[in-house]
């Protein structure tokens, strides 16, 4: 399989899977199932996160250092270990045996150490950290198998409970928030990249580069300070990285040129924000309660706002805008990123109107979340799920249009 081949079967495959944890959680809300419920994040995560790491980032490590080589050979059996993950990990939550979550947790850190070896082999150390792009990719790789160890942990726990050797913080929610944590400094290195490729100004480039460890410091301590439960220090440093998100954001606004990837980026940080609001509000309401504690009923709202305009709007959308700046470039035997958008004028107002259509789907979604109605959660999630297949409808109808020879 050529690599071209190879990253058609990445996007949509990441796209279904996206849309298979939304469906999930659609059905397990409306049937209050608690097997979907438990389900759809794992789906989430472990495909998504780990195909966008292992898969894409290369793709845009390339782009940077046209001298790394690819191995399209490789990356498929990336594909393939995952999809064998989601369905050990499926067959783990139904029949409960955690201990598939250890087997998972093997099978992903092979993958990543692989693809981490094969990354350092042909980088050095210097040029990972002078390219800056790269250095972000490349840290991604760090916190992905972080991300896979935490998973064992979490499986080994449940499969020993009375186990001393994991802390009562290793929680399920604890696991998904260290997976998250790859995926946006993902989605930042992508950031930067999208913007400094056309604009090389050395102010954009000195605040990503403070940025980087701003944003990286300030989510570990994040973490260290949730552990410590230190109520004023995860206030100051959420603070903190919504003031830099808040950056970011006008940096994109101010851009002097548009294309569709933008708009959704535009997008992706709005919700981030959001995000970043109801995290306060969040910390706010779990102060002085036991870690690992579930908050009360009438405020698990604000949590389920807090997670969900994470994964269904900042990473989500920040993809499908990375999909419609490469995919239309792909063609029998190249792959061109960060050039302007070749979609033409009817295809950008299509893809704005799809960005619309999400955004309110998502909207309602994060209502239904505050109304604790199951009938608008459900008919809104099917339709985010079902607006995936319009978007790889216009990814295939891009590329039969568009593609360069």
């Amino acid at each position: 399989m050529n690599k071209i081949k190879l990253f058609k079967l990445y996007s949509f495959t990441s796209l279904y899977i996206i849309m298979l944890a939304v469906t999930l959680a659609s059905f397990g809300v409306l049937f209050d199932n608690d097997h979907l419920l438990r389900l759809h994040p794992y789906i989430f995560f472990i495909g998504f996160g780990n195909l966008s790491i292992l898969v894409l980032n290369k793709y845009l490590i390339q782009s940077f250092y046209p001298k790394l080589k690819i191995s399209a050979q490789k990356q498929f059996y990336y594909i393939i270990t995952i999809i064998i993950s989601l369905i050990l990990i499926t067959i783990s939550i139904y029949f409960d045996l955690p201990i598939l979550k250890i087997v998972i947790s093997f099978l992903l850190a092979i993958i990543i150490i692989d693809a981490s070896l094969g990354l350092l082999k042909q980088l050095s150390f210097k040029e990972i950290w002078n390219i800056l792009p790269v250095r972000y990719y490349t840290f991604d790789l760090l916190f992905l198998l972080n991300a896979a160890l935490g998973l064992f942990a979490l499986g080994y726990k449940e499969t020993f409970p009375d186990t001393i050797l994991v802390p009562d913080i290793v929680t399920e929610s604890l696991y998904f928030l260290g997976s998250s944590f790859p995926l946006s400094v993902s989605t930042m290195g992508f950031i930067y990249a999208a913007i400094a490729k056309k604009e090389k100004k050395e102010l954009l480039k000195l605040f990503f580069d403070l940025w980087f460890y701003v944003f990286i410091l300030g989510v570990l301590t994040f973490l260290l300070l949730i552990i410590m439960d230190t109520y004023w220090g995860m206030m100051i440093s959420s603070s903190t990285l919504i003031l830099g998100v808040l950056i970011i954001f006008y940096m994109l606004s101010r851009r002097k040129s548009y294309n569709l990837t933008i708009f959704y980026l535009i997008g992706a940080i709005s919700l981030l924000t959001v995000t970043g609001i109801f995290g306060l509000i969040n910390i706010d309401l779990i102060s002085g309660r036991e870690i690992g504690s579930r908050l009360a009923e009438n405020d698990m709202w604000i949590y389920k706002i807090h997670t969900h305009s994470a994964l269904m709007g900042w990473i989500s959308f920040a993809f499908v805008g990375i999909l419609y700046l490469v995919y239309p470039y792909i063609s029998k035997d190249k792959i061109i990123i960060f050039s302007e958008s070749i979609l033409s004028p009817k295809q950008l107002k299509y893809g704005i109107i799809q960005l619309l259509i999400s955004t309110l789907f998502i909207t309602m979604i994060l209502i239904g979340f505050y109304l604790d109605n199951r009938y608008i959660l459900f008919i809104f999630g099917l339709l985010f799920s079902f607006s995936f297949n319009i978007i790889i409808y216009k990814l295939i109808k891009s590329n039969n249009k568009n593609s360069i020879s």
